[in-house]
């Protein structure tokens, strides 16, 4: 899809950016964590396909081993990778970077894939921003996490913020609110 085609849409992710605390990190730092977080996860994407082929980049080997063996332990089969989607009503878009079956698991849950070692405070508004999203489209799950993967390559550290979903929702709102006024689609 085209940038022309969000046109109409605000990002979840744009919405919430002002709030990350990224502004206080070196712009030349954060550019190279930002592409090699793109890069972790589409290492991550091409081995949940059963389609890594490749040699990983040394830099996010690590990373990548957590998330493989995190997989290995942990998941039956993925419903969806990188799916985006999309809701009329709040006007927002967002993409879900997997959606699986966890071993034992009537139901998926969706989960979010982070390489920064610290917790947001925007990663439980983000998600359930991402729940309202499937709600939305009739997709169901049971839960919803940030795998953070570790940079050392030991095992990554699970985030559950489904029990947190009201509050959480009512927040990314009110931000998506000021966000509108102050950024009106084109």
């Amino acid at each position: 899809m085209s940038d022309d085609e969000f046109k109409d849409y605000y990002r979840v992710t744009e919405v919430l950016s002002k709030f990350s605390g990224l502004d206080k990190i070196d712009l030349s730092v954060l550019a190279n964590a930002a592409e090699r977080g793109t890069r972790c996860h589409n290492f991550c994407e091409l081995y949940a396909k059963n389609e890594l082929f490749v040699e990983i980049d040394l830099d996010c080997k690590p990373y990548v081993d957590s998330f493989i063996e995190w997989f290995d332990l942990t998941v039956e089969r993925v419903e969806f990778l990188e799916k985006r989607l999309f809701c009329d009503d709040l006007r927002i878009t967002g993409q879900m970077d997997m959606l699986a079956y966890l071993k034992g698991d009537e139901k998926p849950s969706l989960i979010d894939i982070k390489t920064p070692q610290t917790e947001s405070k925007t990663w439980p508004l983000q998600l359930a921003a991402y729940r309202h999203l499937m709600d939305a489209n009739s997709i169901d799950y049971k839960n919803s996490f940030v795998l953070q993967l570790n940079k050392s390559g030991s095992s990554a550290k699970i985030f559950d913020y489904t029990s947190r979903s009201e509050k959480d929702l009512e927040l990314f709102k009110n931000l998506l609110s000021v966000h509108q006024y102050f950024s009106p689609l084109k």
